[in-house]
């Protein structure tokens, strides 16, 4: 449940830096994909520690 806040957090922030002329549309656009290729990282690398049972056994 934390990673959902942590999402909506980060896209209002976003979201509010364009608002407010802070940042342009396509910056919003990059930090928010940067994120998301961060965030896959993390979670290959703990897929590979930690590998879930095959369910399809």
């Amino acid at each position: 449940m934390r990673s959902k806040s942590i999402t909506f957090e980060l896209i209002t922030q976003v979201i509010k830096l364009w608002e407010t002329g802070q940042i342009t549309v396509e910056q919003a656009i990059g930090k928010i994909l940067l994120w998301l290729r961060t965030h896959d990282r993390r979670l290959t690398k703990l897929e590979a520690q930690h590998p879930s049972p095959n369910l399809s056994q």
